[in-house]
């Protein structure tokens, strides 16, 4: 059985992997792509790696890297005919080349349903993975799964053309562990993440409370922040630090001895009246809680109904449902470290 797994990251995070390694793109494609599986970037949705561990003869596509793209092309003798639309080009032709039985598709925004249809050799399985906005409009005819840790987003995928939706969770893989044992935290509160004004609306108003928290008693904090970062108010901006990605992230994570997390605002405008359309619910689909957990870096997130089916708060980890919890929680564990349950 073949399986392919079709991916794109963060555009910032290219760059900066590229730059730090100046002769990548001069390397096969297979081993420009083993050394972004090695830095470990969004490692809990990466799994074409472990397939061919049960298996399976396997393929990880990172769609939008282009220089790893462009060497594939030059590998298989191939020519990209429209280079405005190189992305979806070239990962047709790649499909095409391995003809997989399951095809795996982790941005189903980018490659949609109109892109199934492109496919000429159809896979026995098309499975979608998505836990976070989509388009109102958006087409996901084709996919015969789509995958959400959003339970709420399921149904709302089939009404979009998806023939079944199902929960599943993305996994931790343990080798990260190994490679960051031996970080010890110098920070009190460490927070990574995006910030903007429109999904995180609740992220922003509780980093305002640690940072003003933090000033009254004197925490060390520090915020890895990416996205727009010209509306950060100076009260968090006075602990934001650069954003780290890939195993820079769970080295800073690592540094924190309280990992902070706080969900994004999960919903889609409804176009026909302008109305939110709420597809998080009381669900917490956070990949950072598992990050953090995974990495051994004690974390306070915030309560979610289904937080229970993953954690055990009190022991696992801890929770908070309001800020004077949240408060309450960061004084009680900074002061004793030995009872943070991790």
């Amino acid at each position: 059985m073949r399986f392919l797994q079709i991916v794109t990251f963060y555009q910032n995070y290219l760059s900066l992997l590229y730059s730090k390694f100046k002769y990548l793109h001069q390397a096969t494609y297979q081993d420009q792509i083993d050394v972004l599986i090695s830095d470990a970037f969004a490692a809990v949705h990466i799994l074409s790696p472990y397939m061919q561990q049960v298996g399976y003869e396997s393929y990880l596509v990172i769609a939008n890297c282009h220089h790893a793209q462009i060497r594939w092309l030059i590998e298989n003798n191939k020519q990209c005919s429209n280079p405005n639309n190189w992305i979806e080009e070239i990962t047709l032709k790649q499909i095409e080349e391995f003809e997989p039985d399951i095809l795996y598709i982790s941005d189903p925004i980018l490659f949609n349903g109109t892109f199934i249809r492109k496919i000429s050799h159809r896979p026995k399985l098309v499975l979608g993975w998505r836990a976070a906005a989509f388009p109102y409009d958006i087409d996901w005819s084709g996919f015969d799964v789509m995958l959400s840790s959003l339970k709420p987003l399921l149904d709302l995928a089939v009404q979009h053309g998806a023939q079944y939706g199902e929960v599943f969770m993305p996994g931790f893989p343990p080798n990260i562990v190994e490679r960051i044992r031996d970080i010890e935290p110098s920070k009190d509160i460490v927070f990574i993440g995006q910030y903007n004004t429109s999904q995180h609306t609740k992220r922003d108003y509780y980093l305002r409370q640690i940072a003003n928290a933090s000033i009254k008693r004197g925490y060390d904090c520090q915020f890895h922040i990416s996205g727009n970062k010209d509306n950060i108010p100076p009260i968090i901006k006075k602990y934001a630090a650069e954003p780290v990605y890939g195993l820079s992230m769970y080295k800073s994570l690592r540094n924190g001895r309280i990992a902070f997390d706080a969900r994004a605002d999960h919903f889609i405008i409804n176009l026909d009246d302008n109305s939110k359309i709420d597809i998080g619910g009381e669900y917490t689909a956070n990949m950072r809680i598992f990050e953090s957990t995974g990495s051994g870096v004690f974390l306070l997130t915030e309560y979610f109904s289904n937080i229970n089916q993953y954690f055990e708060p009190g022991k696992e980890i801890e929770t908070f449902k309001d800020r004077k919890e949240l408060i309450e929680k960061i004084d009680y564990y900074i002061a004793n470290p030995k009872k943070d349950p991790k």
